[in-house]
């Protein structure tokens, strides 16, 4: 009887700014079909987590009151994510999933971070991640809240773009008012020649108080 050696698979998750974010690897089938699991795990609930893979498919879900969020069938390979939650400081980052000889399980562990009450500015984007065609553009709705009474014109750009890629924001220039917030659509245009990826994009507001806050963004170009 020709027998079948169980494959295991690694998902890790790696985010950089605090939160406890866990990722378990999870294990899966044995065969020519690949499908693994990932876990997300938060002492924080209410988080949104956004991940695109090597299938270029974004999935998104929140983490639950019991502090769970879980992606199956997924398909070997890269995964990049963000994690956000309003009034908490964003957290992304990247691992993967791949084939592996005994069961195992990879845990990383990051605090979620209250948002610094320093801070006289919130940025966030909706959604947290697009995907672009090459040759395509896409849109995303950036927002600028005034948390510390900050009140004026504020200037948006981007930054860390991926070659090929341009940006622009309608309108340029966003007008704050004490404690109330403004928004700006951002246009992402990729260029035929842009490689094929994942990537974090910059998202910036500069005030005229030389105010600068940032977030990032996932861009999967397809």
């Amino acid at each position: 009887m020709r027998r079948r050696t169980l494959a295991a698979v690694v998902a890790v998750v790696v985010i950089v700014v605090t939160g406890t974010v866990v990722s378990y690897a999870l294990f899966v089938n044995d065969d020519e079909t690949f499908v693994g699991t990932v876990v997300f795990q938060s002492n924080v609930a209410g988080v949104t987590a956004t991940m695109v893979g090597p299938d270029e498919m974004v999935r998104t879900g929140v983490i639950g009151e019991n502090g769970e969020l879980t992606f199956t069938d997924l398909p070997e390979g890269d995964y990049w994510y963000i994690c956000a939650k309003d009034g908490y400081s964003t957290t992304c980052g990247s691992g993967s999933i791949s084939r592996g000889v005994t069961e195992g399980k990879t845990t990383f562990v990051i605090n979620m971070g209250v948002y610094p009450a320093y801070l006289p500015l919130y940025i966030s984007t909706n959604p947290g991640a697009v995907v672009i065609t090459q040759g395509s553009s896409g849109t995303v709705t950036v927002t600028v809240a005034s948390l510390l009474d900050i009140a004026g014109d504020g200037s948006m750009d981007c930054a860390q773009l991926p070659s090929g890629v341009t940006v622009a924001f309608s309108p340029a220039a966003i007008t704050l008012a004490a404690g109330g917030d403004a928004s700006s659509i951002l246009v992402l245009t990729v260029g035929s020649t842009t490689p094929k990826g994942s990537y974090f994009v910059e998202v910036i507001c500069s005030t005229e108080q030389n105010i600068n806050i940032q977030l990032a963004l996932l861009l999967q170009v397809s």
